[in-house]
């Protein structure tokens, strides 16, 4: 390494013409200027006395930067001279150091697809390892990579790309549009993988002292189940609006997928198949709500009323305060609120007379269940039927939101989810449960 007049370095015409980010050549700037420069630029010996540059063309922008500004810096514990710039000829790396020298610099080229970058970077990281016989954690090769960037992000982002690169096998995974939405496939999965593990330990049904959650598909659970059980229901069945083909939403829930055939047909079918039996196992005074699609509702209430629910004439609206998907992304408008069939069997009252428009918000942890439904919102359906002690059922239960809702309220709770990884999901969710009804016990409340 020596350093170089930096007006002797001169940038071929015929190398890759890139553009650069001023707001990130600052940012690297003041890294340099605070933590000094951790890598060289690398550079050959031109036909005169000048120098061509081959790596490090940010590195030594971000320096004449701080040359104009008068300001210093340094490299490793020596301040650089001014108007100089520390380098290496190519020649005097080794084949290795060469390797990692042009791919640090080609990470950086605003052309590079996510998935070259994550190649490039997990190149590095095993390159480094060849030459030191050792693995590098992240936290040290991050900095090295992205010195713009402060140190706890750089890491995080080289231990992003090495997670995505053991997976870049899957098309799920390779096929998604950023490194982010990427991240996201692969933890839904492995989280799928971990709860389906989780189902076969545990069975085709568990329970606590007020829940129970069975693996079984619901036509037949509902025709093995006693008559006049269940003191509400409340059922989130595929809507059959196609959602399983979507593919929108603008990003909001990249990594969400509907893992379950949704076509019209296949969704009635299913409520045909129901909707007599969910009337049989209600008490003689029960209330339903089903959440449904705008293009289904008439269709539905139709053969509820004929299975003998009494239905209400037009839907309740839930508003999703997060917003919700964009089916024309270019067009809009953006879909902020679902509605749900609400019928009566009986003359059961309700506990309050609530709106029939109603808020809530999604929590980030969904389990991976596309078609998952805010906590809030069903304990403000179960709300207005319901008194602790109550039975309610939800045959369709997906990730298991009816059991969170139903402990809030004191209600007993039943389960039935045919998907093993959302069933394993339900368990979670009620050993969740369990564990802070021990914590509170043990707080003596």
């Amino acid at each position: 390494m020596r350093y170089l007049p930096i007006d002797s370095i001169r940038i071929s015409p015929d190398r890759q013409r890139r553009s650069f980010d001023e707001e990130s050549l600052g940012d690297l700037a003041n890294s340099i200027r605070s933590n000094g420069l951790l890598h060289p630029i690398v550079v050959r010996q031109g036909v005169d006395s000048g120098y061509t540059l081959v790596a490090g063309e940010r590195r030594l922008r971000a320096v004449e930067m701080l040359e104009l500004q008068g300001e210093h810096y340094g490299y490793g514990e020596v301040e650089v001279p001014a108007g100089q710039i520390p380098a290496n000829f190519l020649g005097e790396l080794s084949p290795q150091e060469a390797e990692e020298a042009e791919l640090t610099e080609n990470i950086h080229r605003i052309d590079l697809t996510w998935q070259e970058r994550v190649e490039a970077i997990n190149k590095i990281g095993r390159l480094k390892e060849l030459q030191s016989g050792s693995s590098i954690p992240s936290t040290t090769l991050g900095p090295e990579i992205f010195p713009e960037m402060d140190k706890t992000a750089a890491g995080q982002a080289v231990r992003t790309a090495q997670i995505l690169a053991r997976h870049m096998n899957d098309p799920d995974v390779a096929k998604a549009k950023t490194t982010n939405d990427a991240i996201k496939v692969v933890r839904r999965k492995e989280e799928a993988r971990v709860n389906s593990i989780l189902a076969a330990e545990v069975g085709t049904q568990t329970a606590s002292e007020l829940h129970a959650v069975y693996h079984a598909d619901c036509r037949q659970w509902l025709a093995d189940c006693a008559s006049g059980r269940f003191d509400c229901i409340l059922i989130d069945p595929p809507y059959g609006m196609g959602a399983d083909s979507f593919g929108d939403g603008a990003g909001k829930r990249v990594g969400i997928e509907h893992d379950y055939a949704d076509d019209a047909e296949h969704a009635s079918g299913l409520i045909r198949d129901v909707a007599g039996e969910l009337f049989r196992v209600g008490k003689p005074q029960t209330h339903l709500y089903v959440w449904c699609d705008i293009d289904l509702f008439l269709v539905w209430r139709e053969i509820f009323e004929a299975a003998g629910w009494w239905t209400f004439r037009t839907p309740l609206i839930n508003i999703k305060r997060e917003g919700g998907r964009v089916p024309w992304p270019e067009h809009g408008p953006r879909r902020c609120y679902e509605i749900i069939l609400y019928a009566v069997k009986g003359k059961r009252p309700v506990t309050h007379i609530y709106r029939d428009v109603f808020e809530s918000t999604l929590e980030r942890d969904t389990g991976g269940h596309g078609a998952s439904k805010p906590i809030e919102a069903y304990v403000d359906l179960l709300r207005r039927s319901c008194r602790p002690g109550d039975t309610v059922l939800d045959c369709f239960a997906g990730s298991g939101t009816i059991l969170p809702a139903a402990h809030q309220l004191k209600l007993r709770a039943t389960a039935v989810e045919c998907d093993q990884a959302y069933y394993g999901q339900c368990v979670k969710r009620l050993q969740g449960l369990d564990e802070e009804d021990d914590g509170l016990k043990e707080l003596g409340l």
